[in-house]
This record gives structure tokens, sequence and C-alpha cells, in this order.
């Protein structure tokens, strides 16, 4: 059986650790015939300043160690590409997003650059994987040589979703403006809820921690089933984001129980809301002058079904193939 090592950094329960979760799981089904045969160590401490990720950096190169291949992130590429020029090691690095303007440092976004440039400078021994044709475009551009990224994208089971598009009736006046998240556009996070409270429409904004605060209209949902039934009970979803982001699951969410979606930002995002015939807009005007027509959109719920879970194998091939050579 062959050794698959998962290393990453974060709170668990993010978008980007269960779709790391689901790579590393049709990985090892594909490789080893065993979805759980695979090891994960995960640091989830938060880790804070140049020292902080320091330490970071030596845990990740201890971690490093007996495994054929090691599937791991952004933050600990370095560490562990270190590690493994000491091994027979091969390494798939996840990248998710890149934006010099999310706030993380400026050494961040550098160290980012210069690992895609080293990656496709060692084909033998590393991938990268993205979550869309848009990153694959990204990340080629960065390496400035022939390279190309493995898509392997966020992956939902459709037929879950299905449920609540079928058994809700839409409230014409409930607006869902996305998760709660940094990554929002507050300056019009507050032109679009007084906006539309002023139109007499009812905005809010979800969360799954009973613990986070802010200035906005806040439903906390203790169930992932309680936040997805009042989405589909929600006349659209709008989501403003500030920083370009992979693949926004609630944008993607919103369309598989039946909800249309009005966005603005970028990237990946866009990429989600054009496939899906969602609503894209580049201003707060756009989405305000969109919304009362935007139950006539339909939703193109075809075209989201490459994304459905039981197309993981045919999206990991190009790893699997790469891994067996």
């Amino acid at each position: 059986m062959h050794s698959i090592l998962y290393l990453s950094q974060g709170p668990e329960g993010t978008g980007g650790h269960r779709h790391e979760r689901v790579f590393c799981e049709t990985l090892a089904g594909e490789w080893n015939h065993c979805r759980d045969c695979f090891t994960e160590k995960r640091f989830t401490r938060v880790y804070k300043g140049i020292f902080g990720w320091i330490r970071l950096g030596f845990a990740a190169f201890s971690a490093a160690k007996n495994a054929e291949c090691i599937v791991t992130t952004a933050r600990l590429a370095w560490p562990v590409w270190f590690r493994i020029r000491l091994s027979r090691s091969r390494m798939i690095v996840i990248l998710h997003n890149y934006d010099p303007k999310d706030g993380k440092p400026g050494l961040y976004h550098f160290l980012l650059r210069k690992f895609v440039k080293t990656a496709a400078a060692y084909p033998d021994r590393m991938r990268i994987v993205c979550v869309s044709k848009y990153w694959q475009n990204v990340f080629e551009k960065i390496a400035d040589k022939p390279f190309k990224p493995v898509v392997f994208p966020n992956l939902f089971v459709t037929e879950k979703y299905l449920f609540y598009r079928n058994i809700v009736k839409k409230n014409p006046r409930l607006i869902h403006l996305g998760m709660w998240s940094e990554k929002l556009d507050i300056k019009a996070c507050y032109l679009l809820v007084n906006a539309l409270t002023e139109r007499g429409y009812v905005p809010y904004f979800s969360t799954p921690d009973s613990g986070v605060k802010c200035d906005f209209p806040l439903s906390y949902f203790a169930t992932h089933e309680a936040y997805l039934k009042q989405m589909a009970l929600s006349n659209c979803t709008i989501v403003a984001n500030s920083v370009n982001e992979g693949w926004n699951r609630v944008v993607h969410e919103s369309f598989l129980v039946g909800t249309q979606v009005l966005a603005m930002g970028g990237a990946g995002m866009e990429e989600l809301v054009k496939t899906a015939n969602g609503c894209w807009c580049h201003s707060v005007d756009e989405i305000l002058n969109a919304v009362e027509h935007i139950q006539t959109r339909e939703i193109n719920a075809a075209a989201l079904e490459i994304y459905n879970l039981r197309t993981a194998e045919k999206w990991s091939q190009p790893i699997v193939q790469w891994l067996k050579s």
C-alpha cells in the first residue's frame, strides 16, 4: 500500500479544509483503493508574526517524512520541499487562490510566486493542484514556462441539495448576503443592507459560529441543514467580495438549493457565477437594479453537474497517472 501524508494548517471545518480532505480521500481511493488510507496532520494553532511562521515551518519540516506522497498547502510548501529533497518523496501542493491585496504579508506572496516557479522546474517531484480553470491560468502565468497545474474543483453531493430546492416556497423579501467573512467588501455591505432595507427587503448574513459579532443582520445556524433551508427560502443570495478567493462554497450551495446569485468580486467566483448563469455585477447599483428581476433568470443546474462528487475520480486522474509513472 502506498503511503500518503496530508499536512495543512488552520482551523478545521473551513471550505478549504473540506476541499483538501475530498482530494486526499479521492487520491487514496484511486491509488490505494481505500479512501481512508492516508494520514492527516493539521496544525490548528494560530501562528502570528515572523517567529510564529518560523515555528510553523519547523513543525512542517519535522512532520514531512516517511511518505511516498505528501499533500500540503501554500503555507507549508517550502519547508515540505526542503524536507523531501533529502528523500524520494513526491509532493502535491493545493493552492486555493493568489491575491496580493488580501492582507497577507508581502513576503507570503513573494514566496508563493517563487514556489510556483520552483514547482514548474521540478515536474517529476511536484505537482500543483488548484480549484478552477481561472486559477490554473493564473499559476501557469506566474510560472512563466510550460507548466500546467491540475484542476481539482470543490465537489458537492448534488442530490443532497435537491431536497431543499423542492420542499420550500420562496420568501420574495428575504435576501441572503452570504457567509459573514473578512473577505467581504464592508463598504459595499453597508450600502447593500441600507438600500435593500429601504426597499422593503429583509437582508441577513449567515454564520456557523455563535461567537461572531458584527454590525449587520446576522443569523446563526447551529446545523448545516438549517443554513441550507433558510438559503433555499431566500429570494436570492448576494455576495460582494473584496478579495479574489478560490471558489465560493456559499455561492455554489445557493445555486444547488435553487436560489439565484448576484455577485461581484472576481476570480473563481466569477467563473462559478457565469457557469451557473448567475448575475455577475460590477457595482452595488448594478446589483440593486438586478434584484427586482433576478427570479426571471434561470439557474443552469446542468452546468454544475461537472462539480458533482461522483466526478471526483475523473478530476484526480492526471495526479494518479503522475504518481504511477
